[in-house]
């Protein structure tokens, strides 16, 4: 349906705006006036379908929202040198996390990051992600290096009110 509206839009654009020129070459300038009217009605409902396509994606994509609490995140930090000690990765870690929080449409203010020991970092974040948002984080916190550190993404997922 959608289809065919942009068909018919698209042909009485074109044609309002061929017989737009044709009517301005010939100085009618009542014709070639109506013709632009319609031209610009045309447009305008051309926009109007798309925005609503739009809209009824974001609406659709709101709808399927993650319904958990929280979404965690398990990352290994990795790093190069001789000189690197443990404090030194716990700060590089929270760092990229911090840097890595604003990648997700949802604003993070309660993403805390725990130290589980032998380089492995586990991130809560409150409330939970979407998939796209999942990704994005995924995304952010792997391709990030900061001073011969790099994070590996073990695992992202949901946890429920009920889980402990």
């Amino acid at each position: 349906m959608r289809r065919i509206a942009y068909v018919f839009g698209g042909l009485a654009a074109a044609g309002a705006g061929t017989y737009t020129v044709v009517y301005l070459y010939r100085w009618q300038w009542q014709r070639a006036t109506l013709c632009g009217v319609l031209l610009l009605v045309v447009e305008v409902m051309l926009l109007g379908i798309v925005l609503l396509g739009r809209l009824t994606r974001i609406e659709e994509r709101l709808r399927h929202e993650n319904d958990n609490e929280a979404t965690s995140v398990l990352v290994q930090v990795d790093t190069r040198g001789a000189g690197m000690t443990g404090e030194r990765r716990a700060l590089a870690a929270e760092q990229v996390w911090e840097r890595c929080r604003d990648s997700t449409s949802v604003p993070l203010r309660h993403a805390a990051l725990g130290d589980l020991g032998g380089g492995m970092f586990a991130g809560v974040v409150r409330p939970a992600l979407t998939e796209h948002d999942r990704m994005r984080l995924r995304g952010c916190l792997e391709d990030i290096t900061l001073d011969r550190t790099h994070l590996t993404v073990v695992g992202i997922g949901d946890a429920d009110a009920d889980d402990d």
